[in-house]
């Protein structure tokens, strides 16, 4: 029930990037995963699925951010590209982390303390994302023009 209510972060983060913008939500989104995720690994047991909700929520409501931006920062010949870029870099950096927790954890150990410190990432993107130029409340013809 709580996985389920999180993937709310899809619509949601969607509604508030075109009435707040996309860098704003997108920056609080990004930011509060990492608090949320150590939340998660350290709180007590009765707050696993209080925090999973807004877990989830953030993740899918960045990653709804991150697919808009990847696309209405490029003209419209371009936006495939930048998809298909987008798709790349998603799945080096997921594979990326499971490496580094796979190496930080050892045979004896949990993956817990691997997994906090790689969430931190995320907190470059939320940097990352203020540094962008915004697109919300942009007409698609202006971010089309070729440069």
């Amino acid at each position: 029930v709580a996985g389920a209510a999180g993937v709310l972060g899809h619509p949601v983060a969607g509604r508030l990037a075109d009435r707040r913008g996309r860098r704003l939500v997108g920056f609080l989104f990004y930011a509060a995963f990492p608090l949320l995720a150590v939340a998660f690994y350290r709180g007590p047991g009765w707050m696993l699925p209080v925090v999973w909700v807004p877990m989830v929520f953030t993740l899918t409501g960045g990653t709804t951010i991150a697919r808009a931006l990847s696309t209405e920062l490029f003209p419209t010949a371009y936006r495939g590209t930048s998809s298909g870029w987008l798709q790349l870099v998603d799945t080096l950096g997921s594979a990326a982390g499971l490496f580094v927790v796979s190496l930080a954890t050892s045979a004896a150990s949990s993956a817990m303390d691997a997994v906090q410190g790689v969430v931190f990432v995320t907190l470059v993107a939320a940097l990352s994302v203020l540094a962008l130029p915004e697109t919300g409340s942009r007409e698609l013809e202006d971010i089309s023009a070729t440069p």
